[in-house]
């Protein structure tokens, strides 16, 4: 959920506000880096309606696994109504997001260099905090917009980044 809640917070409003032209069928897709272990991330838009849009995103970290989620939304307000991993709901209280920098800058990832809106966000839950940089163009790139991504995790940092999309 965070690249939608940091892209909402920068906005300072809707999601649907002309920022996101999501269509079923748009598609992103990702590597991943944790140091020692990589992975494949993609992300679709299964389908939109004027009070939910469905996303779908599977992640393969080789010996680690895969795992599938769901995502639904209300895009006029990027809240998650669900979130359904493998077959499990799970908690979508997320946490508190806090907008620490933004700019226009320009970013290169395998799927080529983009003019994105950098965000450093601090990101808090459950008395965690962590910060986690992003690089996106919701104009451009489908889905979410993410061109790149940089966030901590229990594995050590973890580095997102673009290396295909597809727009219907």
């Amino acid at each position: 959920n965070t690249a939608l809640e940091v892209t909402q917070q920068m906005l300072n409003g809707p999601v649907a506000s002309g920022t996101f032209d999501w269509k079923a069928g748009d598609e992103a897709d990702y590597n991943m880096n944790m140091g020692f272990i990589s992975g494949k991330m993609i992300m679709k838009v299964v389908s939109v309606a004027p009070t939910e849009v469905v996303f779908s995103q599977d992640v393969d970290l080789g010996f680690l696994g895969k795992q599938h989620c769901d995502i639904t939304i209300n895009p006029t307000n990027g809240q998650t109504k669900s979130l359904v991993c493998n077959g499990q709901a799970q908690d979508t209280s997320g946490g508190e997001v806090s907008i620490i920098e933004s700019k226009e800058d320009t970013v290169t990832v395998p799927a080529g260099t983009f003019t994105c809106m950098y965000i450093k966000a601090q990101q808090t839950s459950q008395g965690n905090s962590q910060t986690v940089e992003q690089w996106i163009n919701p104009k451009m790139i489908p889905v979410m917009g993410m061109a790149k991504t940089i966030a901590p995790s229990q594995m050590g940092q973890v580095v997102v980044e673009l290396t295909a999309f597809h727009k219907n």
